[in-house]
């Protein structure tokens, strides 16, 4: 009795072997499909920090075309800056020959622009989700970069002691003064002041579209220079530099300029 008790046991057990073990082929079955899952999950990941560092590049390409635009300009006006605000048009037109509503109104120097109705051409920034937008509240009205107000010149401003226009003679520096930056103001396309650039490279600026408060995130504002090469700072940077012009809240903008020399419009 014992000894056909033993067997029935030693039956069960093999067969229990059998409904829960894999055979080697099976295996390799299952094997494979976490590999192909694998490599799919870290493909989407690779692809990911590409598509971040396409974005990152793609960035620093827009503003060094935008210097360029610049430098032609100031080459084809007897080295005038290309000015914020003449009267008639802003500078993103002047460079591009296309205004807000996507009209031709001249030749422009070399880079694009499409009207602020199309999100597209060279004022674009690629870390930026929002768009452009005919509407203050739907958008960037304007551009996703400024001009640096303060150099370039704004007509109609009071000021025109600070807010003339300048020769590139005015440049002293062309590695430290500042041209063009990441901008997150829209009631109008140029910056005075550093709490109006947008920081939304490395981590979002969490401020939102026009608002102007000191940002607390970590992110990094992209600016060109003068000379030509793009550079990033963050908020707290750029709170450092004083100029002989203005205090910390204005003070890198003035950075490498003689302001002085500023004609009235």
């Amino acid at each position: 009795m014992l000894f056909k008790e033993d067997k029935m046991r030693k039956t069960n057990m093999i067969k229990l072997k059998r409904k829960f073990s894999f055979s080697l082929m099976e295996l390799h079955v299952v094997v494979g499909i976490f590999l192909i899952f694998g490599g799919l999950f870290l493909g989407f990941l690779n692809a990911s920090e590409i598509s971040k560092k396409a974005k990152k590049t793609a960035c620093i390409d827009q503003l060094k075309s935008i210097g360029q635009a610049n430098a032609a300009y100031s080459n084809a006006n007897q080295e005038w800056v290309v000015p914020a605000w003449n009267g008639k048009s802003s500078w993103y037109e002047i460079l591009s020959g296309t205004n807000n509503a996507g009209s031709k109104i001249g030749e422009g120097y070399g880079i694009v622009y499409k009207g602020n109705a199309r999100t597209t051409g060279t004022f674009v920034c690629p870390e930026e989700p929002i768009p452009f937008s005919p509407s203050f509240r739907r958008g960037f009205a304007f551009t996703h970069y400024g001009i640096n107000a303060y150099v370039a010149g704004v007509k109609g401003l009071k000021d025109q002691r600070l807010y003339g226009i300048h020769k590139q003679a005015a440049v002293k520096d062309p590695a430290k003064a500042m041209f063009c930056l990441d901008m997150i103001r829209n009631d109008a396309s140029y910056i005075n002041q550093i709490n109006q650039i947008a920081y939304r490279h490395g981590t979002p600026d969490p401020r939102g579209l026009g608002k102007y408060g000191n940002p607390p995130g970590r992110g990094a504002c992209n600016i060109v220079y003068f000379d030509g090469h793009v550079g990033k700072s963050t908020y707290e940077e750029l709170y450092q530099i004083s100029s002989d012009y203005f205090g910390i809240d204005k003070g890198a903008l003035g950075d490498g300029l003689d302001l002085k020399s500023g004609i009235a419009f």
